[in-house]
């Protein structure tokens, strides 16, 4: 009985040695502790966005420059790269559900950063998809042609935010979409960029301010993206994509 005793009382001990040593593995991964075991030093302005533990390594993804990288480690090591389990990229989903919580965190702003809102006629809408454009993006003009569609077949409204990654063309442009007060119809009908010049005026200065911020934040690197309402983020003009995703009730959420 004794021995038994000592036996579990042993166990007991290098169970909470193993979980002590788990649980401060992340409360010990810096950016100085990564590069004590690195070749060369992480860069400056590098910032870490998001530590868990993945079996028993420390998971530390950090940002720079709009680039997203993953670190495993521990006090004696360092791996760099993805790790896989059961078929599914880890960070990849980390950085889903980060971005997700963003989304939902920001999306009250996002309401207010939007230039046009469409919604099918007579119709309550289930749904809201905000859809991240550019002026001077064709195959994001493609995605804007489809967008009333789109909001019909999927019971949606649909949030347009204007955003440029063809700088600094594309914010002039956007400047003229606003400042000039065109309505959907007509910017779905334009090719741009507008050979007319329009007066600037703070109202545009503030919404591209706004929206680069948000972008930065939802890591919206490229264009035409979309968010459903849940923050799901779909990249690219296939709206097919996009109707699947909320007509099978995946990522999507009654208003």
């Amino acid at each position: 009985m004794k021995k038994l005793i000592l036996a579990v009382l042993i166990f007991i001990m290098i169970f909470c040695s193993i979980e002590t040593l788990y649980a401060s593995s992340c409360n010990n991964s810096t950016l100085k502790t990564l590069n004590k075991h690195l070749p060369q030093p992480l860069p400056p302005g590098i910032k870490i966005i998001s530590q868990k533990m993945v079996s028993g390594l420390c998971e530390t993804i950090v940002e720079f420059r709009g680039r997203d990288i993953p670190f495993y480690s521990t006090e004696d090591f360092v791996i760099v790269g993805q790790m896989f389990k059961n078929k599914k990229n880890i960070p990849a989903e980390e950085l889903e559900l980060i971005v997700k919580n963003l989304f939902l965190k920001h999306k009250k702003q996002l309401d207010k950063l939007s230039v046009f809102n469409y919604s099918p006629l007579n119709k309550k809408t289930k749904h809201t998809i905000y859809f991240f454009t550019d002026p001077l993006c064709p195959y994001c003009h493609r995605a804007v042609e489809r967008i009333k569609e789109l909001a019909k077949d999927t019971n949606s409204e649909i949030k347009v935010i204007l955003y440029s990654v063809h700088l600094p063309q594309g914010n002039r442009e956007i400047e003229k979409v606003i400042c000039s007060n065109m309505d959907l119809d007509t910017y779905i009908n334009t090719n741009f960029p507008l050979k007319k010049q329009v007066k600037t005026c703070d109202r545009a200065k503030k919404l591209i301010e706004g929206v680069v911020k948000l972008a930065e934040d939802l890591k919206v690197n490229s264009v035409p993206t979309f968010f459903l309402e849940d923050g799901t983020k779909i990249i690219g003009a296939n709206t097919t994509r996009i109707k699947k995703a909320i007509l099978n009730n995946r990522g999507s959420q009654q208003k």
